[in-house]
């Protein structure tokens, strides 16, 4: 975030970023070890966004114990023209119910045994901000980029905003 970028808390900057991030598959979860910032792509779970996002992990793995040892966590999501940046906190989630709410053919494939397996638990993290850039698209891009070469203007970026988020219980 820089001093220009503008910060909004209205429910309807919260929506456009439930928007953007809505049918993600896969998002960048990054982490810090030992003071040094990690990243690894996750599976999203389909659940509505409130503030949190879901993902399942091992309780085996460096992820949960970089989110026991210090909870502070990114979630990066990415699609075409549009990018967010969740900035918050992790917590590690021992709950068979939640994991069974959540399992699913792709889980079953990616772990090799089921929802109610120790090893097998949720990462919750719940948002305290949210950036995104949301492009208005590639062609719309181009067309701004080829007209601010022609004119000696500057093309225009899209729509780019910090969204302060309010806590949910989830």
């Amino acid at each position: 975030m820089n001093d220009t970028t503008p910060v909004r808390s209205d429910p309807g900057a919260m929506t456009h970023v439930a928007d953007l991030i809505k049918g993600q598959r896969v998002a960048m979860i990054a982490t810090l070890d030992h003071g040094t910032i990690v990243s690894r792509p996750l599976a999203c779970q389909d659940a509505p966004f409130d503030g949190t996002v879901w993902f399942f992990c091992r309780a085996s793995s460096a992820l949960a114990t970089q989110i026991d040892t210090d909870g502070a966590c990114n979630v990066s999501y990415s699609s075409d023209g549009a990018w967010v940046s969740l900035a918050g906190h992790g917590e590690i989630v021992r709950d068979v119910a939640r994991n069974e709410e959540f399992w699913g053919p792709f889980a079953q494939a990616y772990f090799g045994t089921s929802y109610d397996d120790p090893d097998v638990v949720l990462l919750k993290v719940t948002a305290d901000t949210a950036e995104y850039w949301d492009s208005p698209g590639k062609v719309a891009q181009l067309v701004s980029v080829v007209t601010a070469l022609a004119t000696g203007g500057t093309a225009a970026s899209g729509d780019n905003a910090v969204v302060e988020m309010p806590q949910f219980e989830s």
